[in-house]
């Protein structure tokens, strides 16, 4: 077991297993003493089209397993982070639109991909204008090392109450914590 998390009624648990994107839900049908539970899987179709990866072999996936899972305190919005050893998959939220009844469902919304390592780029330089040479050009942007990976999701957590959609915060390996709102009418 990598991850679960309950969803706001107390009704659905969802599980995520190491190296696997597909999760369980388990429903709680009954409450006790005559406790009915059904477990489903929860596939994410739309996230494993972008998984497909051409270098990858058929049925793999480039994201890995589920890291981490933060569902909000509305259960409309479901945040996934992902372990992954790739550049280019490394480092990113999945952000899912979830309905309860009558089973769980889920649709893709989009990926927060986290934050840039680099460094950022050097002031402009003021250079004196001289009617005999041009200003020299400006400095190239830096570029990241071979191999260094983007940043990675370390905790993810919905706001409670927010009356405007759901606010998830992220924390990344890089120390930053960064807030994305998710706006709804």
């Amino acid at each position: 077991l990598q991850a679960a998390a309950w969803s706001p009624d107390s009704r659905v648990l969802l599980l995520a297993f190491h190296s696997t994107p597909t999760l369980a839900a388990v429903h709680i049908a009954r409450s006790p003493p005559a406790l009915d539970i059904h477990v489903l899987p929860l596939e994410l179709p739309d996230l494993a089209s972008l998984m497909v990866n051409p270098m990858l072999p058929p049925g793999s996936s480039a994201f890995g397993g589920v890291q981490d899972m933060a569902w909000d305190p509305s259960g409309r919005r479901l945040a996934i982070s992902f372990s992954s050893s790739r550049p280019d998959t490394a480092g990113v939220v999945a952000l899912f639109d979830t309905h309860l009844a009558p089973i769980l469902t889920a649709s893709l919304l989009g990926v927060i991909r986290g934050p840039s390592t680099a460094p950022p780029p050097p002031p402009p330089q003021l250079v004196a204008s001289s009617s005999s040479s041009p200003p020299p050009p400006p400095p190239s942007p830096p570029v990241a090392q071979a191999g260094e990976l983007p940043v990675a999701p370390l905790a993810m957590s919905f706001r409670p109450n927010f009356k405007h959609g759901a606010l998830l915060s992220v924390v990344w390996s890089s120390g930053l914590c960064r807030t994305y709102p998710l706006l709804s009418s």
